[in-house]
This record gives C-alpha cells, sequence and structure tokens, in this order.
C-alpha cells in the first residue's frame, strides 16, 4: 500500500535509523516505492543528482517543525507522525522525542495516559554526560502538563532530571501521604525547562514548591487509579497538550568535511592502536570489549560520537552520522568526503 509523503524541503538534522541500505541509481519515484514496501519505513532521503539517484529508507517520521539541515541536493520526504491518544492503557502511546506524538487531554479526569516517554535510557546518559561537560542543551517542545490534587490519590507520576540539583534523576508521584491542594504546571511555550507547584502539605517533593529546572524523561497520569474524596475524581485532573517534546544537543566544536586519507595504515589492518582509540559501526566496534556507553548508538549521529569519543579520552572524532564513528588521539590528514556526508572534528 503506498502513502503520501510530505517533502520537507531540505534533509531533517536527524535522519533516524535506516529502514533499509541506501541505494544508487534510484529515481524518486523508485525510491518512494521502496519505502512503501519496506516494514518500518516511514520517510527516505533523496538525492536526485548524486549517484544518479541515491536513495536512503529511514524508520522515522516527522512533522513540519523537524530541525533540518542542507547537504547537496538531499530532501527528506516524510509520512506525518499523527498518532491520536487513547483513553485505554494498553493503547495509550508512548513518547519519542522525535516528534511522534499528539497529545490532546485537557482537564481530564477519566482516562489513563499509560506510560508516555520522552526519552530512554541511553538517551538520558547522553543528556547527562553532555550537561556534565558544560554545555548547553536545546529543548524544542509545544508540551503542556498541569496536574491536580485535591484530598485524593492516584497512580501519576512525572520523572525528570533535575537540573537544579546535580542533574540528578527524579519522580515525583501522587500516591504519598495526604495534600489538600496541589498544583503543578509546565508550559514549554513560556519556558521549556521550568516546572511549576504549589502545594500546602509538602507533597510537592522531590520537586519544590515553586519553580523547578528540568528535562522532562517521562509521565503519566491515572486521575482514577487511586481515591478521591466523595468519589469527586475532578480533584485528580490533568492536562496534557503538544505534539513533541524533542532534547537535542548541538554541536559546539567545529568540524571539516572529510575523512581520513591513510584508514588502513592507522588503524592496523582491523587491530586498534596507532591515533586510533575505537571506532564504531552499524555492525559492530572496537574495542569488542569496551565499557563505553553510547558504544551501541555511536555511529548513528553527531551527538552519539562526540560522547562516546569523549568517553575514550579521544581529541577528534570522524562522523558519517548513521553509518561510521571513528575516535583519534590526533588529527590525521584528510582526504574529500565525496558525495557521503563524512566530517571530521575536534572534541
Amino acid at each position: 500500500m503506498t502513502s503520501e509523503y510530505v517533502d520537507a524541503g531540505k534533509l531533517f538534522d536527524n535522519e533516524g535509523d535506516s529502514a533499509a541500505s541506501c541505494q544508487k541509481n534510484t529515481p524518486f519515484a523508485t525510491c518512494k516505492a521502496l519505502c512503501d514496501n519496506t516494514p518500518g519505513c516511514l520517510s527516505f532521503a533523496h538525492y536526485a543528482v548524486q549517484n544518479n539517484g541515491f536513495c536512503c529508507p529511514k524508520k522515522k517520521c516527522g512533522s513540519e517543525d523537524e530541525p533540518l539541515k542542507t547537504y547537496y541536493e538531499g530532501r527528506t520526504y516524510y509520512k506525518p507522525c499523527t498518532r491520536a491518544p487513547s483513553s485505554s492503557p494498553t493503547d495509550a502511546p508512548t513518547g519519542t522525542p522525535s516528534f511522534a506524538q499528539v497529545w490532546s487531554w485537557t482537564l481530564e479526569d477519566s482516562a489513563d495516559t499509560g506510560e508516555i516517554v520522552f526519552l530512554d535510557d541511553e538517551q538520558v546518559t547522553a543528556v547527562n554526560e553532555y550537561i556534565n561537560r558544560g554545555l548547553e542543551l536545546v529543548i524544542r517542545s509545544d508540551l503542556v502538563l498541569h496536574k491536580s490534587r485535591n484530598d485524593s490519590t492516584d497512580s501519576s507520576f512525572i520523572q525528570f532530571i533535575d537540573l537544579d540539583d546535580g542533574n540528578k534523576i527524579k519522580t515525583w508521584r501522587m500516591n504519598s501521604g495526604t495534600e489538600d491542594d496541589l498544583q503543578i504546571d509546565y508550559d514549554a511555550n513560556s519556558d521549556n525547562t521550568i516546572i511549576k507547584c504549589r502545594d500546602n502539605s509538602g507533597k510537592c517533593s522531590p520537586l519544590v514548591d515553586g519553580d523547578r529546572s528540568v528535562v522532562l524523561i517521562k509521565v503519566r497520569f491515572n486521575p482514577r487509579g487511586g481515591s478521591a474524596h466523595n468519589s469527586e475524581w475532578w480533584r485528580n485532573r490533568f492536562t496534557m497538550t503538544g505534539s513533541h517534546y524533542a532534547v537535542e544537543l548541538p554541536l559546539t566544536q567545529r568540524c571539516t568535511s572529510g575523512y581520513s586519507a591513510s584508514w588502513g595504515a592507522e588503524w592496523n589492518a582491523g587491530n586498534l592502536g596507532g591515533i586510533v582509540l575505537s571506532w564504531y559501526a552499524m555492525n559492530g566496534f572496537r574495542p569488542a570489549n569496551t565499557l563505553n556507553p553510547f558504544k551501541s548508538v555511536a555511529y548513528k549521529s553527531h551527538a552519539n560520537c562526540e560522547s562516546a569519543c569523549n568517553q575514550d579520552a579521544a581529541s577528534f572524532y570522524n562522523v558519517l552520522p548513521g553509518y561510521y564513528c571513528r575516535c583519534y588521539t590526533s588529527k590525521p590528514s584528510l582526504a574529500d568526503s565525496g558525495s557521503e556526508t563524512w566530517e571530521f572534528c575536534s572534541m
């Protein structure tokens, strides 16, 4: 079955995981058909001129707010992410940092959202590593949250990275003690790191009675998953509206197009040595016994490669996002990256 795709005009800055291998000599219509017939394909990058038509099927859906980049004549064509929330906890949507949901609960006192994840464990690790290096992340979101508690309890929770307390991971829960009037508010449209809480009995903790700077990890709102005075469920109302919550880790270092001109000699025919500390690819990594927390995702993006090479105490990294990441102690001589988007970056 075929579907219509939206032309992003340029390439998605984060093109997402590959749904199939990239193909040369592939005109647009063939590329579109390839995505239509590839399980999990939700978008594709297409170059009309490079390699006589270069096509890369991707697993990522998108929206008009997706950050874009320019590389040759490449353009991303995507299927919009339009899944709506359900009142059933078994069918409730799972959020991702890739603009993948539409949330539309307003003053709701019966629906269970299920667990909605903004950042998975690997992404939380990457965010904390980035912040701990003194770098400033970017949050792109239109999310609005509100939660009430008034002589009531339920199984709702909000998990977050507390930027005001050493980037600790904390979870606010609504099932502790008693509280006669608590209000939590978050509005990314006014300040995308500030969550506000007000209480009468100290139940904002581990938030504070006031403002807190946070990065959201996951939430669940379940107003009927507890009790309310006189079964007046309006006491547990919540609001959750918006379409995306994305955390970006911008590159702050200078990068040069190109890749190593002497890779074979530098990595000693498969054994690490010389100026090569480590490498990561779609089909493996070296050293094989590395404990690097980014070993399985380093090849996917600039930010992941940079984080992996930082763990390995590298001074430079070479990356072809979605395919390869290499970590160096010093800068090799560079060759033209040609039609591939290799970049060499200082740490």
